[in-house]
């Protein structure tokens, strides 16, 4: 599409972007209409989703790891490994110190963006501000000057 912005500077697409289901044909996914930016914005928000429910599997699996659900050939184990094999693909666990960063820097602070239906949930911790001199806060507070996130702030610092 010749007039999208990029980098894009809204959120995931909503739902009635995508194809319905019922009109596929094979080969065919409810994603073929998106535009890149659309794409993108979808990548984020699964990779930020999939963080989440790694951990969360991991939590669950604790202390259960004779049961044959978490186990190599359980349902929950698979996931596990459906869930690591992509982290680590996007690099979960990196000895590189820029693993952390991207992780801090853009999902911990996107998710705000991401998923705007969570902004009002009881821990807003990940309600991030940003200051007039450009730095994050967590939860974000307009009493202390800062405003809330945007897309923009997301995007590379410019020198």
């Amino acid at each position: 599409m010749a007039d999208e912005q990029w980098p894009p500077n809204s959120g995931v697409p909503e739902k009635k972007r995508f194809k319905k289901s019922r009109g596929l044909k094979w080969g065919e996914t409810p994603f073929d209409d998106l535009t890149r930016a659309e794409l993108l914005r979808l990548v984020q928000a699964y990779h930020s989703a999939l963080i989440a429910t790694d951990s969360t599997l991991h939590m669950c699996s604790f202390n259960n790891e004779q049961s044959p659900f978490w186990g190599p050939g359980g349902t929950g184990g698979r996931a596990l490994a459906k869930s690591s094999y992509l982290l680590a693909l996007a690099g979960q666990d990196d000895p590189e110190p820029a693993s952390e960063k991207i992780y801090r820097m853009f999902f911990r602070t996107a998710d705000v963006l991401l998923f705007p239906h969570l902004r009002n949930a009881p821990n807003r911790f990940g309600d991030w501000g940003v200051n007039d001199k450009g730095e994050m806060r967590a939860p974000h507070k307009a009493e202390e000057g800062y405003r809330p996130i945007e897309w923009r702030d997301m995007l590379p610092q410019r020198s």
